[in-house]
């Protein structure tokens, strides 16, 4: 009888972790049948009208507003030259056509963001540019 026990709980247990092992992952994609699932909602509520309610939130009687305080003017002269501040602009520099590249964008070099508002992150380096815009990176040549 004890065997026979053992037996169904061996089964049972397989049988719940061979399911687990078939079951879809709980971010994976349905295959699209090209219909709309639509759910209907569970609930709705009415808050009251705003002109009826009162300004305060829960707990504000225990916020303080801390007073504004000055700056400690010990060891700065007033009116005195700020000795950071250029006095002069840099010399010029002029761009050079045809010295630039797409870079990861739609349809460049194969790529095609799927995602909006892009994040667009670069490094610059001696001899490489590297850009990572989402989920897509491309490390460019220089030269």
């Amino acid at each position: 009888m004890r065997l026979l026990h053992r037996l169904v709980i061996i089964v049972l247990v397989g049988m719940a972790c061979g399911g687990a092992l078939y079951a879809p992952a709980a971010g994976a994609a349905l295959p699209d049948n090209g219909q709309v699932d639509v759910s209907p909602a569970v609930q709705h509520d009415v808050s009251p009208p705003l002109r009826g309610m009162s300004a305060s939130s829960p707990g504000a009687e225990n916020h303080r507003e801390k007073p504004l305080r000055p700056i400690p003017q010990r060891d700065v002269v007033n009116n005195a030259p700020d000795p950071v501040v250029q006095a002069s602009t840099g010399s010029r520099v002029n761009t050079t056509d045809g010295l630039n590249f797409a870079g990861v964008g739609q349809g460049d070099y194969g790529f095609s963001d799927q995602y909006a508002p892009p994040d667009t992150n670069g490094a610059v380096g001696a001899t490489q540019y590297v850009q990572w815009v989402n989920t897509y990176f491309a490390v460019f040549d220089k030269l």
